[in-house]
């Protein structure tokens, strides 16, 4: 049987047609950054989609699925049919839901259609065709979603539809009404039923007593039945538009663990996955979560009585694939010969943290981190060896991102940043006395480290020549040119923070006195008179509008592009990349390219200036790519 999934998706909703357009790259760059390979799009976009009864519009989702194709994204697409648009509750007001003490909902809030209206259904079906036949085929395509959580916070609907709509289905169960009036033992209060026109649904006005109770028991448990089944109808109405067009990509709708109003063992049998929404609270029992998890996927599996003919065994079969692969997945990490895989272990080594984690053929884990053991060498060793000797598998290589000037050749940090107790220590020869078992390393500086992941994974992919500035408490850079790291003959090449930029007024201060975000805290201190303490400096970038706080980051904008400037002039790069926490801002390119157009010389560069992809593991991953570039001698170095 052919894999639904080839491997596992890791994502979420994702809902840019909410917010500014131009900060989806950045959205997306922060989502690769936590190795999110999956989204969900089109939940609640039919406004969007449809703006009038006779008229779609698909421009904003084009450019939507465009960009998802462009990073290589995983898409599960909704039909986008989850919330009305206003024009069809007042063109169609019968489409929207009634309450049981009979109050018709009005425009607003989602999950509100009635699952009977003929005019709901037809629209749904026809907003999920649409989309179906505009979007089957797209890259990166893994799934189909139907609505959203249908029942939830909508509850069941008591209009004149579904009470009419109810009738019906009680003749086609019971036939006629002797049987109806046995079934739910009607002589109790005189409730006999004489035609079907008698039968009204359990409203509160009636024989309701409450959403979950009824006089009459066997009407509200009927009742019930009926809304369950008129609510499936509507998602395989708009499942079968979508197989229309697409005969093989998965189709689901998000379920929701114990949910009373529907019967989810009925709902799966339509089902090609079995998917929920799982929203643990700080205060939810991890039983709870564990039970939950549990009945989902037994919603799923398959009896013999359920396999009794072929139809019906490869649709449950197709149930079962997806648990069925996850189950195998586990097992196979857990059991299958690890020896078999290429395991590196990278650390990025910093002033406070140090963080950790295994590539696996290119795939890299879930990192760690421990505090810096700053006491003594010998801590220091200690600490990074007993992560190394817990490995449940054997090494191929230890990888580091470690601070300072690094000589490479000798793998000897010269210097070690803040960690004075490094200088002049070979520290992968020397960690080996605390290891188990002998394993190979490499060491490498941190800047480097981040460059060397942008070439991998990053924004310089297909570049030769790119620069890399980080500005953060310090101010860092590397030098990618001619397809390699330069380096220097000391090893300093790429100190791009010890650059002199302003002789006759600043003397021998360096870029590092007028560019790191200390500057920009002290600035703001002293411009306010507060503590240096009591402002993060990425904050400022959304305090613009305020003329005190606008000329501190713009004077600091100015510097950063005379940084880039003298870079560009030095190095002549395909790109100039920037990193650290604040270039995440969504202000700081405009303004920053804003600073250098009005550098005269400018126009003889023109470099393209970018943000770094990478952020958090940009040392993790850089190292791995020094270790297997360097020690594996790798020219197409894996990553997944």
């Amino acid at each position: 049987m052919k894999p639904m999934f080839d491997h596992f998706l890791f994502g979420g909703d994702w809902n840019p047609e909410q917010w500014p357009e131009d900060t989806w790259e950045h959205d997306l760059d922060m989502l690769e950054d936590a190795h999110i390979n999956e989204v969900t799009i089109n939940v609640f976009s039919w406004a969007l989609l449809q703006p009038a009864e006779d008229r779609y519009d698909f421009s904003m989702l084009d450019k939507i699925v465009a960009l998802l194709v462009k990073h290589d994204f995983n898409i599960v697409m909704a039909t986008g049919t989850a919330a009305l648009p206003g024009w069809m509750v007042r063109l169609h007001p019968e489409t929207i839901r009634t309450e049981q003490n009979g109050t018709r909902h009005v425009f607003g809030g989602r999950h509100n259609f009635c699952p009977t209206s003929p005019y709901f259904r037809k629209a749904s079906r026809a907003l999920a065709a649409h989309v179906a036949e505009r979007y089957a085929g797209t890259s990166g395509l893994v799934a189909w979603h139907v609505c959203n959580e249908y029942g939830g916070g909508g509850g069941l609907c008591y209009c004149d539809h579904c009470a009419e709509a109810f009738r019906t289905w009680l003749k086609n169960k019971y036939g006629t009404v002797e049987a109806l009036n046995k079934a739910w033992c009607a002589n109790f209060w005189s409730h006999t039923i004489y035609d079907w026109g008698d039968v009204v649904p359990p409203v509160s006005y009636g024989d309701g007593i409450s959403d979950a109770k009824c006089v009459v028991s066997g009407l509200q448990m009927d009742y019930r039945r009926f809304q369950n089944q008129a609510q499936l109808a509507c998602c395989t109405n708009e499942r079968d538009a979508i197989r229309a067009y697409d005969a093989a990509t998965p189709i689901t709708t998000n379920l929701m663990g114990t949910f009373k109003d529907l019967d989810y063992f009925e709902w799966a049998k339509e089902m090609d996955v079995v998917s929920w929404d799982n929203y643990p609270g700080m205060d939810t029992p991890p039983s709870f979560t564990a039970m939950c998890h549990d009945l989902m996927r037994g919603i799923g599996v398959v009896t013999w009585q359920d396999a009794s003919d072929a139809t019906e065994y490869a649709r449950a079969s197709r149930r079962t694939l997806y648990w069925s692969q996850v189950l195998n997945s586990i097992e196979d990490r857990l059991d299958s010969d690890m020896t078999a895989k290429r395991r590196i272990l990278a650390f990025e080594i910093g002033t406070f943290f140090t963080r950790y984690v295994v590539f696996e053929d290119g795939r890299m884990g879930i990192p760690g981190t421990i505090a810096t053991p700053v006491d003594s060498v010998e801590s220091f060793y200690q600490a990074l060896a007993h992560i190394v000797n817990g490995q449940r598998a054997p090494l191929d290589g230890i990888a580091m991102s470690v601070p300072g000037f690094i000589d490479v050749s000798k793998q000897v940090a010269v210097t070690a940043g803040a960690l004075g107790m490094l200088y002049k220590h070979e520290i992968g020869k020397e960690l080996q006395e605390y290891l188990d078992k002998p394993v190979p390393t490499w060491m490498e500086n941190d800047a480097n480290c981040a460059a060397m992941a942008e070439k991998l994974s990053g924004n310089a992919v297909k570049l030769d020549d790119f620069a890399l500035i980080t500005i953060d408490t310090g101010i860092g850079g590397a030098l990618f040119l001619d397809g390699r790291i330069r380096r220097g003959k000391d090893w300093r090449a790429g100190e791009l923070g010890m650059m002199i930029p302003n002789y006759e007024t600043g003397g021998f201060n360096t870029m590092q006195n007028y560019l790191s975000t200390i500057v920009l805290a002290e600035d703001y201190a002293k411009e306010f008179d507060v503590p240096t303490g009591s402002i993060v400096p990425a904050t400022l970038f959304r305090r613009l509008d305020e003329p005190r706080v606008r000329k501190i980051v713009d004077e600091w904008i100015d510097y950063l592009a005379i940084a880039i400037f003298n870079t560009a002039a030095a190095t002549d790069p395909e790109c100039i990349l920037l990193g650290g926490g604040i270039c995440r801002e969504q202000q700081l390119l405009p303004m920053v390219n804003a600073a250098l157009d009005r550098i005269p010389q400018w126009g003889d560069f023109r470099t393209s200036v970018k943000r770094c992809r990478h952020t958090n593991n940009a040392g993790l991953i850089g190292a791995y790519y020094a270790f297997e570039t360097e020690v594996g001698g790798l020219t197409d170095v894996p990553i997944r």
